[in-house]
């Protein structure tokens, strides 16, 4: 992370929250579940096939920072800024998707993928 660039914490939450998602729908994907167009981390996580041990994963709360900020009509800067992410906040966020992603590419090769 690189608070020195001036990278804002809502940025750095939402690309852990993005990377998350991908995770998800790369192991749907894999998978051949069909999945809808949304970025609702916990709605992904209930399509993954039984055994995945993505399903578990405690992210679907990271969905606000995709949704809030993106789908609120009219609004150039729908989250408040009282709603937005601290650094800390946003380190956590970085945290559990790395984690998430572990989690996710041991499913992906349990289920035969290889980089």
């Amino acid at each position: 992370m690189h608070r020195d660039e001036g990278t804002a914490p809502f940025a750095a939450a939402f690309h852990a929250q993005q990377a998350i998602e991908k995770g998800l729908k790369a192991l749907l994907v894999w998978h051949a579940v069909d999945h809808p167009p949304k970025h609702d981390l916990g709605l992904l996580m209930t399509l993954l096939p039984d055994g995945s041990r993505a399903k578990g994963l405690p992210v679907a709360g990271l969905t606000v920072y995709a949704v809030d900020q993106r789908y609120v009509a009219g609004a150039s800067d729908p989250m408040a800024p009282s709603e937005r992410p601290t650094w800390d906040e946003a380190d956590e966020a970085i945290e559990e998707a790395q984690r998430a992603l572990t989690v996710i590419r041991a499913d992906l090769e349990a289920a035969g993928w290889s980089a």
